[in-house]
Formats: C-alpha cells, structure tokens, sequence
C-alpha cells in the first residue's frame, strides 16, 4: 500500500535537554529492591524503615542506614551511625563524595551511583515498574504482589504489628467476557483496578492475583477492622456501573476472604486461608464475605 503522508520536518538544532543533561542517580544491585533506581534530586534516607527514601527490606540494614546528599555536582554518601556499616571500596565510612560508577554497600545490600540523562533514568524506572506491575489494571502483578505480602509479614514481625489480606473474586466473570470478548474484560479490569487503588489508603498494597482475583494487604488492620474494609470495597463494587462504552454498561459484585495474619505464619498460610474464604463465598453464590 502506497504511503501519502508526508515526513514532518522537525527541527533537532536544540534537542532537549533530556537528551545529554546528567542526572545523578542510584541503582539498587542486590536484595528484594534489586532494579530500582532513584534520582538523586533532593536529600536521600536510605534504610529498612517506611518512612526513609529508599526502603531496603533486610535485617541487616539499620532502621536509617545512610544518607544521599547533593552538593553542587558533588554526591555526599554519610551513615547514619548503623548496626552494620556503609562501605565503600571495602572500607566502612562515616563520609564521602561519589565518584560515578562507584559501587558502595548498605549493611549487605549493594548499590551502584552513577549519571544518566533524564530519558534514560524514565526509560529505566518504567522498565523497573513494568517488571512488577500488571498493565490492564494498573496494579501490581502477581509475583509483586506475593513480593510485597512477604515484605510486610516481615515489617509486622519486626514492628510486632498487624497485617490482614482481604482476597477479591469478579463473580461471574466469564459473563463479562462472553458480552464483549477480550476488549470488554480488559476494560472492566482496568476500572475496578482503579477503583481498588481509588478507595483503599495509601499504605495498602493492591494486586492482581489472577485472571479475575485481586488481593489487598493491610497493614496495622485487625481481623475486624479488615472485615469492615472488606464490606466497604464489596458494597462499592456492587454499587458502580462499569462503562465498556457509551452503550454498555455493567454491573459487578465481588466474593470476600478476609484473614489476619498470625505470628509464627507464612505468606503462603496465610494466602491459602484468604483464598479458600474467597471459593466459600463464591460458593455461596458470591456477593459476600467470608473470614479465612
């Protein structure tokens, strides 16, 4: 087929600065946040609690481990008198300016400082998210999921907290796709991803498990506090209208498992009691709740 469109002429004599401007960043190497990368744009707390920058999930990693700061085009690394030390080149320091490519050690995590050009550093983030994130429904997949479910079993043992999993099953799914095929799933999975990351708190971690389940993590949530969430989503759920276009729009309800975790548990136990509350309330015809 011939080709009619006409070449835009663009004019490249300034490209943008995206295009060779460094900016400094770092990479994690190793541990659980292996891939990530930060810029370094501002003041950096490196560390295992939530509250820092950049959180480093392992047990030898201090609560605040270490700081990021920028002086100029100088990078300042600093420990935050930690447990187990910040070594660079196999010595332990209390400070020192960064030289790119330099590859510095977080108690045993590894992470490399270096320069990159803003397209790279995008490039290189949505890569990194991309790994963990389901792109119909905007929220994580399943291995990132169960990734996170461990993380914060591990931060409640640590901090001696609560943590609850609610499960979510689409009753009747295979109704949604048999009305419009693949198009019309994809678009109700994208909505309800939203809605599930719309209504829960910003703490809350929200993925996709499978084809038509979704799981939620609470954490510092009760069992019964949890069964309270649960019902919310369920009765927000039933109550929206999921528009596949400007002719269609459907009605979902979600089947419930709702469990807390116990000290002494595995993310796989824990797991296993939430979905199998969810297949009970399935069973039961769907549109309901069940504890695990």
């Amino acid at each position: 087929m011939p080709d009619n469109h006409e070449t835009i002429r663009l004019n490249l004599s300034n490209p943008p600065n995206s295009l060779h401007s460094p900016v400094p960043i770092i990479q994690v190497l190793s541990g659980s946040a292996a891939g990530l990368i930060r810029r370094i744009d501002k003041d950096l707390t490196l560390g295992r609690h939530e509250d820092c920058d950049v959180v480093l999930d392992d047990d030898g990693v201090s609560r605040h481990h270490a700081s990021l700061s920028s002086h100029g085009r100088e990078v300042l690394l600093a420990d935050l008198h930690s447990t187990n030390g910040t070594l660079l080149h196999d010595a332990p320091i209390e400070e020192a300016v960064l030289a790119e490519g330099d590859i510095f050690m977080v108690g045993p995590i590894l992470i490399k400082f270096g320069c990159m050009s803003a397209a790279e550093v995008d490039l290189a983030e949505r890569m990194y998210k991309g790994v963990n994130r389901d792109i119909t429904s905007g929220t994580l997949n399943r291995a990132g999921f169960l990734e996170r479910l461990a993380q914060e079993i591990a931060i409640s043992i640590r901090q001696k907290g609560t943590l609850s999993l609610v499960m979510t099953h689409i009753d009747n799914f295979q109704n949604v796709y048999d009305s419009g095929g693949l198009p019309t799933g994809q678009a109700v999975l994208r909505q309800l991803g939203q809605l599930l990351l719309s209504t829960c708190r910003l703490e809350d971690v929200i993925g996709r498990y499978d084809a038509e389940n979704f799981g939620v993590i609470l954490r510092g949530i009760d069992l019964q506090d949890a069964c309270v969430m649960g019902e919310r989503l369920r009765c927000i759920v039933e109550q929206r209208s999921f528009a596949v276009n400007e002719a269609i729009e459907l009605q979902l309800t979600l089947s419930l498992g709702v469990a807390a975790w116990e000290p002494g548990q595995t993310c796989d136990e824990l797991m296993s009691r939430a979905l199998a509350a969810m297949q009970r309330a399935e069973r039961a015809r769907g549109n309901r709740a069940e504890i695990g």
